[in-house]
């Protein structure tokens, strides 16, 4: 979902009021009220950060009390953001302030290693068991989102295939083998027509040792997959050496995301 919404995005130029925009992303989204979630707001922009009838100062003071955290990029020269506002709408959002070079593209790395990782996509995908009314739709959205991905090079595809290999990404609402580790699931409630066709004849025991056959094989595969994302990294690390290649924007908002979500007692697996 998260994916279908960002690949969703559009930008249409126009008025570049930060204080306005911030103000109306904290009063028109949804936000927790839990001062342990983290919460955050990436803004970017070209031209100077206290425009428009809101002060920014103002609108990260409700940020500020409604425990969400404001980043800033500016698409220009690093000190020019300065100069404009930028950082100062960082420090008063208590976030980061990072700049890009708006003609710059980010520099994509493949690797070796990912034509293995693209096999493994094809054989992780294999390991879903849809189950429900909202099986079909949510399958179809699931290689949509690879599409997208591949749409933007084998080094962005591989980036979403590792994720999908990783701990967070669960699709319990339709995928049996993610939905038997909730402790609730009983495959009795799942009726005969939400089944899957090889599934439909199954008794309540064949069905279960179905879904746990296709579990080992997806636990296999993810290891596969986190050998084949180590050894990605590193030759990654080495490309950039090679190339001198500074950190580009991704690297400063993931970095800023670790950071960030590290002070909430947020911890990554390695």
């Amino acid at each position: 979902e998260i994916s279908e919404e960002l690949f969703a995005l559009q930008t249409n130029g126009g008025s570049e009021y930060c204080g306005t925009v911030i103000q109306k992303s904290l009063e028109e989204l949804k936000w927790s009220n839990n001062a342990g979630d983290l919460q955050m707001i990436f803004i970017a922009g070209n031209e100077g950060f206290a425009q428009g009838n809101v002060a920014y100062e103002s609108a990260c003071e409700i940020s500020n009390n409604k425990n969400v955290i404001v980043n800033t990029i500016f698409c220009g020269d690093y000190q020019q953001g300065i100069n404009v506002n930028w950082e100062d709408g960082a420090k008063k959002g208590e976030g980061k302030y990072m700049n890009i070079d708006h003609d710059a593209a980010i520099v994509h790395i493949n690797s070796p290693y990912d034509d293995q990782i693209t096999k493994c996509n094809k054989k992780l995908n294999r390991t879903y068991v849809p189950y429900g009314k909202v099986a079909a739709v949510k399958k179809e959205k699931q290689l949509k989102e690879d599409a997208n991905a591949s749409s933007y090079g084998s080094a962005n595809f591989t980036k979403r295939i590792i994720s999908k290999g990783g701990k967070a990404y669960k699709n319990k609402s339709w995928d049996m083998v993610d939905a038997i580790e909730d402790k609730n699931f009983k495959f009795q409630d799942v009726q005969k027509k939400d089944l899957p066709e090889e599934m439909k004849n199954m008794t309540e025991e064949e069905k279960k040792q179905y879904v746990l056959a296709k579990k080992a094989e997806r636990e296999q595969i993810k290891k596969e997959i986190k050998v084949l994302a180590q050894q990605r990294e590193k030759h990654v690390v080495a490309e950039r050496a090679k190339m001198n290649l500074e950190s580009q924007l991704d690297d400063a908002i993931i970095s800023s995301i670790v950071e960030q979500a590290k002070s909430k007692h947020y911890t990554f697996e390695k």
